[in-house]
Parts: structure tokens; sequence; C-alpha cells
């Protein structure tokens, strides 16, 4: 006791937060094919599910899935603006208008110029990028468009899929064309779809089911305007279909119909835009499920239901939109493969579907269906301030070279990770028993954070001299 006290001299701690367990904390939602991001209205960023390629982005290097809302980046990192999640990688914005992926990139779907996988936030393009405003990850692909309204990809393109001319990938963002006019963007497994400012529908990718929606069922490469119509104002590329909305309020579908997801009552393809109904703000289409929020707050769903993924208390295929439940206060939708989310106008969290991986972050994992929304509840994550329990040490700060940390044994066998002054996860490594040195002589001079333990244990702010 008297040894601890003695390192307590040395510490150099001023960062501390504690967040309340509020259910009503959520403000941006998105699923991937079996994970779960979620932003709160702190501004931090959440994630659970599968965890096989690092797209939850906790930098643990474990891999292990989280059935439970986890918190992901820097101590610091409160400024989470928009997430999108792709097939088994995630990308996001900060507000301050800087753009960071993680999880698969065997094809280049992070943007970083590699095809290694990235287990924690890194972030994407030179450090005077800091002007994208809209993001969508598909299946391996990711589109962007920037505050100028140019667009932007990268990753796989053996369909066209990322509208450049060719089928080459591409392992770093992209500008497609020279049109600064783009407003509204959606990926889709390997098609794309978008907007311009003057309300027109554009798509380019693959086109087997007619995706596309151009009548035809070959391949674009790039971005080719559907019909004349020029009041367009919501886009959803799922699988192998998309659905969007106009001006009106209007819902049309098209491409693939593989278990009436484009919800007209037939498994039919539609080749081009096929009206579906009225009165539609939302659209969420999926791989083989489709979520929608009428205008006036109503949830309706349709499609494949063999995990209960429409949240209609059963296991069967709905082949025209339905209305689940009779609350009319939802605000946001997104699906995954077999699992779906969603946000009230109340900020609380739901989620229903397949749970295998642990994506509807109940704190539940395996087979088995949950038919109706279940709300997740807000995550208490806390930090301690100024080692208050006198379970964990660390010396000396600042240092030179490398900082001893003493733990209890409640620490051992998770992991310890590093991030500099910006949020970017520089080091990782594995606590041992009672005593772990972390070195830091090849990093540059500064003030880093150092996390313990898999879940915000502790965080400590330290100093590199």
């Amino acid at each position: 006791m008297i040894f601890k006290q003695k390192i307590l001299s040395y510490f150099f701690l001023s960062l501390a937060f504690s967040i309340n367990a509020n259910a009503q904390c959520w403000s941006a939602i998105s699923a991937g094919d079996v994970h779960s991001v979620a932003i709160k209205t702190d501004g931090t960023l959440w994630a659970w599910g599968h965890n096989g390629q690092g797209q939850l982005g906790n930098g643990d290097g474990s891999a292990a899935n989280k059935n439970t809302p986890i918190r992901i980046g820097a101590l610091a990192d409160n400024n989470w603006s928009k997430i999108s999640a792709g097939e088994a990688h995630t990308v996001a914005l900060k507000t301050d208008g800087t753009l960071w992926a993680w999880g698969y990139n065997s094809q280049g779907q992070l943007g970083d110029g590699s095809a290694a996988n990235k287990n924690a936030p890194i972030r994407i393009g030179a450090l005077a990028d800091s002007n994208w405003s809209k993001i969508s990850a598909g299946g391996a692909h990711t589109v962007a468009i920037k505050t100028d309204g140019t667009l932007w990809a990268w990753g796989d393109n053996d369909d066209g899929e990322l509208g450049t001319g060719t089928t080459n990938n591409e392992n770093t963002p992209t500008q497609i064309g020279t049109d600064s006019t783009w407003s509204e963007i959606s990926a889709g497994g390997t098609h794309t779809v978008a907007i311009k400012t003057d309300g027109t529908l554009w798509a380019w990718g693959h086109n087997y089911y007619a995706q596309l929606g151009n009548g035809s069922s070959k391949n674009e490469n790039t971005p080719t305007k559907i019909g004349a119509d020029s009041n367009w104002s919501t886009i959803s590329a799922g699988k192998y279909y998309t659905m969007a909305i106009k001006t009106d309020g209007t819902l049309w579908a098209w491409g693939s119909n593989n278990r009436y997801v484009l919800g007209d009552g037939t498994t039919a393809d539609r080749r081009r835009p096929k009206l579906i109904g009225s009165n539609y703000s939302s659209i969420s289409a999926g791989s083989d499920h489709t979520l929608a929020i009428r205008t006036e707050g109503a949830l309706s769903a349709w499609g494949y239901n063999y995990s209960g993924q429409l949240g209609n208390r059963t296991t069967l295929d709905i082949s025209t939109p339905t209305q689940i439940g009779n609350d009319l206060s939802w605000s946001a939708i997104d699906n995954g493969q077999r699992h779906s989310i969603a946000l009230k106008t109340d900020g609380t969290l739901w989620a229903w579907g397949g749970n295998l991986h642990g994506q509807l972050g109940n704190g539940k994992s395996g087979l088995g269906a949950n038919t109706i929304p279940i709300q997740i509840t807000c995550p208490n994550a806390k930090v301690q301030e100024n080692n208050l329990d006198n379970s964990v040490s660390i010396y000396p700060n600042p240092t030179k070279s490398q900082f001893t940390v003493i733990t209890d044994a409640k620490l051992s066998g998770t992991f310890y990770n590093v991030y500099d002054n910006i949020g970017r996860l520089v080091l990782t490594g594995k606590i041992n028993i009672e005593i772990t040195e972390i070195e830091l002589r090849n990093l540059s001079s500064g003030t880093y954070l150092i996390r313990l333990g898999d879940n915000l244990i502790q965080t400590f702010k330290v100093i590199k001299e």
C-alpha cells in the first residue's frame, strides 16, 4: 500500500467523465450484416455484435463478439456525427468533417491505401481533408459526398459499383466524375444509387437483377440517369434491390423481388421503379427484408421473416407493407442481414430479429427469433478519476520511454489501447497480471490517452517527453 501511494504522486490525470444510465440517449444508428453501431446524444460512438473482422472498432485485437453496446474510440472522442455500417466494415464522420473507417478491408473499402483489416477507427485522407458530409458503406465498397457536392468512392469495383468507368478496385477515395451537384447516396451490396440537387436519380454497378432501375440487366460502370423524374428525395440500396421515396411521399421499388422485398405483393422482379404506396418519409432496404416509416411516424415492414426481423410477432414472410405495432413515434430505421434496429423520437433504441452474434445489443446471443422490438438501454460507462479505488497505478508520468502499469487481477488478460491527441489508436497490447510495461520509445513526444480494460475500466492521460 505504501508503494502504491508513492506511485500515485507521479500521476497526471485530468480527464474523467461519467454517463448516467439513461435509455433516452441515442441519436443515430446503422446496421451491418451482423453488427450494429450507434451514436449517443453526447457524441460518443458505440458498437455491438459480430467482430470477426474488427468491424466493431474496439481495438482490443481479440475479434470477440459483443452482445451489449461498447464504447468505441478514445475517451476524448465525443464528436461523432454520422455512421454507416457495411457488410463487415464501418465508416463514420466527426463533427469536424473528418472521415474514419475500420473493419474488413480485403477490397480496400476502408480507403486507407491498404487491404489490411483495422480493428479501431483510423482517419482516412490527408490531415487537411476535413470536408466530408455524407457517407454510405455497402457490401465491400464505400461512397461519400463532400461539402462541395463532389462524389467519391473506393473499395470493390468488380461490377462497376464505384462508378469510375472501369472495374478496377480503388483503395483510397477516388472522385467520380467532375459534377458537384450530388446530394444523396446509398451503397448496396454491389450497386450504388444517388440523387443530385436537381432531384434526378442515378445508379450504377451490378444490374443482373435490374436493381439499377434503367430497364435492363446490364451492369453500368458510370453513373446512369434513371428515368426523367426530378422529384426524388430519399434512397436506399439493398443487396439486390432498391427502394426510393419522392418528394410527394410516394414509395417506389425495383430490382430483385425475392421474398417479397419490394412489397408489391408478388415475387416478380421489377426492371423499373414501381409504385408501392404513399405517405412515406423514410426507407431502409436490406438483404431480403425492408423497413419504412410513414409520415405519421408509424413503422412498416415486409419481406423475409425467418428470424423475426419484421417485428410482427411471427416468423412468416409478408408480401406488402404492414404496420408493426401501434406506435407513431418512430424516427430512424436500419436493417442488417437478419436483424433490425430503430430509434423513436424520444431517443430510445429498439432492436429485433436474429441475434446469433449479439447484434441486437440486449446482452444475449444465440439462435432463435426475437419477433418484436425490444428496447436497448443506454450503457453506463464510467472512467474513474485519479485512481480513486487504488486498483491501477501508472508511473512515471511524464516519461521519456515507457510506463509501468500496476493493476489488480481483474484486468489481467484484457487489453490496453494508446490513443494520440486526435483519437487515433497508435498502440495496443495485453495487460499482464499486476505489472505491464507499455513501451512508448517509438512514439513522438506529446499527450496520449491510455485506456485499460475492454470496457473502459479506466483511462489515463499521460505525457511522452
